[in-house]
């Protein structure tokens, strides 16, 4: 066979980090912190880590405490911890599940 008979490699793609971190950013609507953190960042996916700080903070994420502030949290998926406050790295699941 003949060199030019080898099988075509697929181009190579650099790929971005998965996101592996889910961020929840205190906006300070209503004009306070609502825990003493700024920037929490959980080792969850982002649906996993909604429920985990609900559960551990007892507050909905989603909320909106003040309708002309808008939204409590800023809640993203991303790849590190940069200037996170606290960081949760094994997020314990609740005792009831």
């Amino acid at each position: 066979m003949s060199n030019n008979l080898k099988e075509k490699q697929p181009p190579q793609v650099d790929r971005a980090p998965t996101p592996c971190y889910t961020i929840f950013l205190d906006m300070a609507s209503g004009g306070s912190r609502k825990e003493s953190f700024e920037k929490l960042a959980v080792r969850l996916p982002e649906n996993e880590a909604r429920e985990w700080f609900d559960r551990t903070y007892n507050r909905d994420p989603d909320n909106v405490t003040c309708e002309c502030c808008g939204e409590d949290y800023a809640v993203y998926e991303e790849a590190g911890t940069d200037k996170a406050d606290l960081v949760v790295e094994n997020p314990q699941p609740s005792i009831d599940q």
